[in-house]
Protein backbone atom coordinates (compact mmCIF):
# COMPACT_ATOMS: atom_id res chain seq x y z
CA UNK A 1 0.00 0.00 0.00
CA UNK A 2 1.41 3.20 -1.02
CA UNK A 3 0.71 6.31 0.94
CA UNK A 4 1.07 9.58 -1.10
CA UNK A 5 -0.03 12.97 0.11
CA UNK A 6 -2.79 14.63 -2.23
CA UNK A 7 -1.53 17.13 -4.84
CA UNK A 8 -2.76 20.29 -3.08
CA UNK A 9 -0.70 19.43 -0.56
CA UNK A 10 2.40 19.21 -2.05
CA UNK A 11 3.67 22.27 -1.62
CA UNK A 12 6.10 23.98 0.81
CA UNK A 13 5.75 26.32 3.25
CA UNK A 14 7.73 29.28 0.93
CA UNK A 15 5.56 28.01 -1.68
CA UNK A 16 7.92 25.94 -3.75
CA UNK A 17 6.52 22.30 -5.11
CA UNK A 18 7.54 19.63 -2.93
CA UNK A 19 9.83 16.72 -4.98
CA UNK A 20 9.81 13.13 -4.13
CA UNK A 21 13.09 12.80 -2.36
CA UNK A 22 12.60 8.71 -1.72
CA UNK A 23 10.76 6.16 0.55
CA UNK A 24 10.53 4.69 3.93
CA UNK A 25 9.29 1.05 3.66
CA UNK A 26 7.41 -1.01 6.78
CA UNK A 27 5.99 -3.92 6.90
CA UNK A 28 3.55 -5.75 9.24
CA UNK A 29 2.74 -9.21 10.11
CA UNK A 30 -0.56 -10.79 10.51
CA UNK A 31 -1.12 -13.71 11.91
CA UNK A 32 -4.31 -15.42 10.23
CA UNK A 33 -5.22 -19.52 11.35
CA UNK A 34 -5.19 -22.08 8.65
CA UNK A 35 -7.74 -20.70 5.25
CA UNK A 36 -8.60 -22.04 2.40
CA UNK A 37 -8.87 -19.54 -0.12
CA UNK A 38 -9.11 -19.74 -3.97
CA UNK A 39 -7.21 -16.59 -5.62
CA UNK A 40 -8.28 -16.70 -9.05
CA UNK A 41 -6.35 -14.78 -12.17
CA UNK A 42 -6.57 -14.11 -15.59
CA UNK A 43 -3.78 -14.75 -17.99
CA UNK A 44 -4.68 -13.43 -21.40
CA UNK A 45 -3.21 -15.62 -24.47
CA UNK A 46 -1.97 -14.55 -27.92
CA UNK A 47 -1.63 -16.04 -30.81
CA UNK A 48 -1.10 -15.19 -34.64
CA UNK A 49 -4.03 -15.41 -37.32
CA UNK A 50 -2.28 -16.09 -39.89
CA UNK A 51 -1.68 -19.70 -38.63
Amino acid sequence: MSHELPEAERFCNCGHALHEAGEDKSGQLEIIPAQIKIIKGTQVKYGCRAY
